[in-house]
């Protein structure tokens, strides 16, 4: 439903795509979304069948920064255009439009932030992505019924990311 590039909306290296900046603009943008990660919902209230349930969305007038990536000549993507909606507040891209190699608009993702305040930094809540070809979607990020914290701050040591100390922590 998702490619690893659009893990926290873009991850990717930068180079598959020219970019363009497009400009400044104001929209509604999924913003403050503390409710789709309230402890007290369950999944079923928020996931239906073609999408996830409004009512646990929060929108926002905000100004965003508009960046278009176009498929480089010669490089291979599903993609063949990008647009991402940066928030002019945090910097996190928090709409992407996906167009095929075609040119048709064929997935559209929403990110919904939500500031930490312990951290001192926005954050995603979730991501959700939708296949209009397909009418399917995914929503990543919820963490509702499980006791997880998110913990920022940790300090780690570079032996901590050599393979044998990943292997250790994988079978944990």
């Amino acid at each position: 439903m998702y490619f690893v590039d659009q893990v926290d909306a873009y991850n990717g290296a930068p180079d598959r795509f020219d970019w363009k900046l497009v400009g400044k603009k104001e929209i509604y943008i999924p913003y403050n979304s503390y409710k789709m990660g309230d402890k007290k919902l369950k999944y079923s209230d928020i996931i239906r069948q073609n999408t996830v349930n409004p009512d646990n969305m929060r929108y926002e007038l905000h100004r965003v920064w508009v960046v278009e990536g176009t498929l480089k000549s010669g490089s291979t993507h599903q993609f063949g255009k990008r647009t991402f909606y940066f928030d002019e507040d945090s910097w996190h891209i928090v709409l992407e439009d996906s167009y095929d190699t075609r040119g048709g608009l064929w997935r559209v993702a929403v990110h919904g932030t939500e500031e930490i305040y312990d951290a001192q930094a926005p954050y995603y809540t979730y991501n959700l992505y939708h296949d209009l070809n397909s009418g399917a979607y995914a929503i990543w990020g919820l963490n509702n019924e499980i006791s997880f914290t998110r913990k920022f701050g940790l300090k780690g040591k570079v032996n901590d990311f050599e393979p044998d100390a990943l292997r250790r922590y994988g079978i944990k």
